[in-house]
């Protein structure tokens, strides 16, 4: 595939360079014009919660994963927490073996996403083996207004 394409590029190196400028200067252009990179979709990122989760990576996961997760949501939902599909191997979190331990971990985590996004539809069930998710937006669009209805 990488060959394909590097000869390719080498054949028509010119019109791949000029292609390649053109598009620059239409971003560049835009940019000026007061476009910005945000795109308004379901994981549309927060500077500010990136920074203020870096000291905490997991819950910078888990922010990311609810912001995912709440967009694309149809209305309210249960995602099992351990199991093959559970949140702890979406997460990546596997090491660790006891599930009370998790839990602990994941509602330390939700209370740092909730400082970020207070309205964070999230909450572990009453059993401690599920999460509960709802349709929401971690950061509004630039207009400010839902982009769902």
């Amino acid at each position: 595939m990488f060959a394909v394409w590097g000869r390719f590029v080498y054949r028509w190196r010119w019109a791949t360079l000029v292609v390649s400028g053109g598009l620059l200067v239409i971003s560049v252009l835009g940019l000026l014009m007061g476009g910005t990179f945000t795109s308004g979709g379901p994981v549309t990122s927060d500077l500010e919660a990136a920074r203020a989760l870096s000291s905490s990576p997991a819950a910078l996961d888990l922010f990311m994963w609810l912001s995912y997760r709440c967009f694309t949501a149809r209305g309210r939902e249960r995602v099992p927490l351990f199991g093959d599909f559970g949140l702890i191997s979406q997460l990546g979190s596997a090491d660790y073996a006891r599930p009370r331990k998790f839990r602990e971990k994941l509602e330390g985590w939700l209370d740092l996403v909730r400082t970020m996004w207070p309205e964070c539809p999230a909450s572990i069930d009453k059993d401690g083996t599920g999460l509960f998710v709802d349709r929401a937006n971690a950061v509004l669009p630039t207009g400010g207004t839902d982009a769902h209805n």
